[in-house]
């Protein structure tokens, strides 16, 4: 999970434009491996935005177990 600043917003100039970029280059690599891009997602909100926070948190939580354990992790 990452969270970035709104577009226009970010502190860093672009910082929350490269985050994206590389973001969406790690889920293309997950999904290529079969592991499910949905494993990492970018959410934009700002430090005053409380509730949309929790809301993305509550949303990778929810991708995550319907992804299941990382298929490429062995019982033990």
């Amino acid at each position: 999970m990452v969270v970035g600043c709104h577009i226009g917003e970010c502190d860093f100039g672009n910082g929350n434009i490269m985050a994206e970029r590389q973001v969406n280059f790690v889920k293309r690599v997950l999904e290529r491996r079969g592991l499910g891009g949905d494993r990492v997602n970018m959410y934009r909100c700002s430090a005053a935005e409380v509730g949309r926070f929790k809301e993305s948190v509550e949303d990778m939580m929810s991708k995550i177990r319907k992804l299941g354990p990382n298929p490429l992790r062995q019982e033990k």
